[in-house]
Order: C-alpha cells, then structure tokens, then sequence
C-alpha cells in the first residue's frame, strides 16, 4: 500500500514537473521590420525599441535567423505548417485577396492545432493573409474573389454570414484581426467568424504618401490608422483573462502585427504612448519608423502583463521575429531588403526570452527558419507532429531553451524570393547558392562577403553542385 502511495506520489510530481518545463509561447511576428529596425541588433539607429532592446537583454539575440520567404504570405505558410511554401498552392508571390481560397488545410495538423492538441489555450491576433472562406451572395457556397470588382476584392461575398474556414478552422480557439494585410479590404474587423462590422461601401484605392490601401469594401467606423489599438486591445483582453482564469493551463499566442508595412500610417498614439513623430527620421522614413515603434509599445505592454501575473513571464517563451527582411532602412552588414534574395531580404530579427533557461543578454549564431518553429514548439509542448507533417521543419527546441546555444540546422534552409517559387536559395553555414529557375546562378560566401558581392559560382563548384542537387532533390520530394 505504502508502495502505491509512493508510486502515485512520484507520479504526480513527473506529471508537475512536465507541465512547468512546458512554456506558454507568445510569438510576436512583425510585418516588413528588418535587423537594423531594432536597436539591439544595430545601435546606431534613431528608432526607440526600448521592449525589443529589453527582451534582448533579458534573453537570446540570434544572429543567422531567417524567414522561408522574403515576402509575407508563404513565410506565415511556413510558420503554421512548418512546410516550405512551394509545397503548398500559392501560385503567386502573395494572395492578392482576402477572398483568395487558404492556403492551409484544415485536415492537416497546423502548428496552433497540435499545441492544442497539447493541452494548450490558442489564439492569434493581427495580419492573417493566409486565405479565408467567405459566403457568397447566393448563400450556398463560397464567395469568388474578382467577381464584378478588381482581383483584389468582390462583389460577391455577403458579410453578414459567418466565415466558413478561417483560423478558428486551424486550432485557434480566438482569432481577432485582418482578414488579409494593411493594405487590403475588407476594412473590418474579423472576430472569430463573423465580421466585428459589416462593410457597407466598396470605396476606390486610396493613396498616401507612403503607399495605397487597394480598393475593398469599408465598415462605416473603420479608421486606417486603428488598426493596432484594436487589435492589441484584444489581444492583451484575452492573455489577462486566461491567466486569470486558467493560470495553470500553457498558451499560444500568435501576435501577427500590422505594422510596419505600408502604407504607413501611424495613430497619434497608442494606449496613451506617444506614437506619431516618435521614430526618428532614419533615412527619411518617418512614418515607417513610427509603426515600428507601435509594434515595440505593444510588445512592452504584453511582457508588462505577464509580469503582473505570478509566474507568468518566467514559464512564457517569448520570440520575436519578422515574416522578411526590412522594406525600408538600411543595415549596412547586408544587402537587400524585402522581395531580395540577399540576406538582408529573409534574415530577420529573432530574439527570444525563456527566464531561467535562455541566458539573459546570451547571442547565438546558430542558422535558424522561422519554418523550424512547428517541431521546436512541439517538442517543447511534449508533442509528436502527425507522420507527415512538418517535413521542412527541424527541432531545434534545445537551441530555443538554452540547453546548446550553437545547436542550429542540420540540414541546408531554403528560402524564396518574390518569385513564387522560381527563385531559392539553399543556405549551408558559410556558402549560399542562389537559383533561379533550376538554375544555379550565383554562390556566395556569408562569412567574408556578407554583402554577397563576389559569385564564387566557378570558383567552388563542387559546393555549387552539392546545394544545387540539394535542392532540386527538396523540391522534387
């Protein structure tokens, strides 16, 4: 009997000590921000990041991390399926619309399903431009992108009828955000499976300085410049009631910002912090500076809300990343920005924050996908992915927890351009081949010409061929 007890004992506390070393996970996904937007990775920028230079502090900068894609859409692909884009039906660069057929299946394990099948609380909040299905007018189907209007909206949707396949249909419990970008309608709100307010005028495009919302329908009390406060409202709404209410149950938070892509448009201020004229005048992006600074206030007031509740902020990874590299600035390390298959088009910021396990102020030059997020999690979440799923994703959870700082890929990481598809590059430590096409084209070494100026395409074409059949074989399977 004593034995029993002893047994039942030992068990209840493997079963406590499981459930702490599994962290909740607030990963924090900016739109369009690059390495030199962040002052932690480049002191010399005038942009105040003063929560991302926190979190950099007290946690992990990593150097050599990078989005699959160098534009939005296929990398938020790879994040939640932990599957290159090409594999996928994305036949363009982006979806075009948000009314464009997802991307995602529902009948395949995403990230935010298998964490909850884990036990865990999901929620996405922000930028979701991943494809929905919207009613049409008629009540029996889908509604068709283009119809009676541009390829970026239509005429045939009836807003008033719930969202047949969404995020809800991918394993958030919550979901409250755009529908597809910034910069694209419907200007509304969608709160799970409805629209926060239904749209009632399809107005033209409308231009700014910094660029053009495309033509969409329009809720009466939409405001351009609303976007974030809405969305962080109810993100930091839902993160204070479940740990109020379920404290001991681990979330997922998928915080997709809006900013900073363009068009720019920066509110006066954000939850009484000072946002317009507040970024610096960094190459004479005032504006896009501004957002960045939206982005780093509600990251602040997210880690302020986990430090209010007990134990919430040590037992909480934090990660912040970008979908691809910057769309204005500079960081004068790399060259490119977004759409370029030069580094500084997909490597991104990546700082993470696990107290107690990553250690503070630590740096790490370990390559990294933000594709390699799906096994990492699962394997800090107890989790086996489903056979199948996530085949271009790597576990690197002992990178993430501190355990092996140097522990990146173990394999070459592909990225893509602009291109759909027709232009990757294979990334093996120092060397980088660029293909377009099925054809290699140029061969660069990162770690003496991080610039990528010299092709040493002929000079080393045993590397040229190995990372060439490398791909073609990835792309093939």
């Amino acid at each position: 009997m004593r034995a029993a007890a002893i047994s039942v004992l030992l068990a209840a506390v493997a079963s406590a000590q499981q459930a702490a070393d599994r962290p909740s996970v607030l990963l924090f996904l900016a739109d369009d921000m690059g390495m030199g937007d962040v002052r932690a990775y480049d002191e010399t920028s005038s942009i105040p990041t003063p929560s991302m230079d926190r979190l950099a502090a007290e946690g992990c900068l990593f150097r050599d991390a990078h989005s699959p894609s160098a534009v939005c859409t296929p990398t938020r692909y790879s994040v939640l399926s932990g599957e290159y884009a090409f594999r996928s039906e994305l036949d363009d660069f982006v979806l075009r619309s948000a009314y464009d057929a997802p991307l995602l299946d529902p009948q395949r394990e995403s990230l935010a399903a298998l964490l909850r099948r884990a036990g865990y609380a999901t929620a996405a909040f922000g930028k979701w431009h991943l494809g929905m299905r919207w009613t049409n007018r008629a009540g029996d189907g889908a509604a068709r992108p283009g119809v009676g209007a541009s390829r970026f909206t239509t005429t045939d949707v009836d807003f008033a009828k719930p969202i047949l396949e969404g995020p809800l249909d991918l394993g958030f419990d919550r979901f409250f955000g755009l529908a597809s970008s910034i910069h694209h309608g419907p200007y509304t709100f969608v709160d799970d499976r409805r629209v926060a307010e239904v749209p009632t005028e399809l107005r033209e495009r409308v231009l700014t300085r910094d660029g053009a919302f495309r033509e969409g329908w329009v809720a009466p009390g939409w405001k351009d410049d609303g976007q974030g406060e809405a969305i962080s409202t109810r993100a930091l709404e839902w993160l204070r009631e479940h740990l109020q209410d379920s404290p001991e149950q681990p979330f997922f938070l998928y915080y997709a910002a809006v900013a900073n892509h363009s068009p720019h448009v920066p509110p006066k201020e954000l939850h009484g912090h000072p946002i317009r004229g507040a970024g610096g005048q960094d190459d004479g992006l005032a504006s896009r500076n501004d957002m960045i600074v939206q982005n780093d206030v509600i990251l602040g007031q997210l880690l302020e809300l986990l430090a209010n509740f007990d134990g919430a902020a040590e037992n909480t990874l934090v990660i912040l990343t970008s979908d691809n590299g910057a769309d204005g600035g500079r960081y004068t390390p790399m060259s490119g920005g977004k759409g370029s298959l030069y580094e500084g088009g997909h490597r991104v910021p990546f700082i993470a924050r696990w107290p107690e396990r990553l250690p503070a102020g630590s740096e790490s030059d370990a390559l990294l996908g933000l594709n390699d997020l799906y096994r990492s999690l699962a394997a800090l979440a107890g989790a086996e992915p489903a056979e199948g799923a996530a085949r271009d994703s790597e576990d690197l959870s002992a990178l993430l927890s501190g355990a092996d700082l140097s522990a990146g890929r173990g394999r070459a990481l592909i990225v893509q351009d602009n291109g759909a598809a027709r232009r990757l590059a294979a990334i093996d430590g120092r060397w980088k081949l660029v293909v377009r096409d099925g054809e290699a084209v140029a061969l660069y070494d990162r770690l003496e010409d991080p610039r990528e100026t010299r092709n040493r395409l002929g000079k080393i074409p045993d590397k040229a061929a190995e990372l060439l059949a490398f791909l073609e074989a990835e792309r093939s399977d």
